[in-house]
């Protein structure tokens, strides 16, 4: 499931949101893969599940720039973490 044009490094795989944000971390042979290591990169994996954040949001996949996401970044990423403990 990704929104035309938007790339990320992350796997998007059809999962409920909190699995696809916990995904955004992978290990590969000893080599952690970290999709939301910069603003850049959680600005990438937010464009690319927009279409799933819900209408309350009312923010289009087209604001969420690194400048927009840059005040978020790092929430995003602690409430990852948060959730891959938890699982």
């Amino acid at each position: 499931m990704r929104n035309e044009g938007v790339t990320t490094s992350a796997p998007l795989l059809g999962e409920p949101l909190p699995v696809e944000l916990m995904n955004t971390v992978s290990v590969d042979r000893g080599r952690t893969d970290d999709a939301l290591d910069s603003d850049a990169g959680a600005a990438a994996w937010l464009r690319a599940v927009a279409d799933r954040l819900g209408t309350e949001s009312a923010i289009t996949a087209d604001q969420l720039d690194d400048d927009a996401v840059r005040p978020v970044a790092g929430t995003l990423r602690t409430v990852r973490d948060a959730l891959r403990r938890l699982a």
